[in-house]
């Protein structure tokens, strides 16, 4: 898969909210967007999605520390 396919990736990690990205971080999803076919890709954006909406709903008294 092409550098084009990490975008979107990047775009389901920011949205998720997961954590700052170190430079590990960054290798890691360059080698996802290498070794995934575009629909595994897919279905990990949408984990993400579906975790981050999943935290928005628990609200901010509800999420453990």
């Amino acid at each position: 898969m092409s550098d084009a396919g990490v975008r979107p990736l990047y775009t389901g990690l920011d949205r998720a909210g997961l954590h700052t990205l170190t430079d590990d971080d960054h290798q890691a999803v360059r080698d996802l967007t290498h070794h995934f076919d575009p629909t595994t890709l897919r279905q990990v954006m949408s984990w993400l999605e579906r975790t981050r909406t999943a935290v928005l709903a628990l609200g901010p008294c509800d999420v453990a520390a």
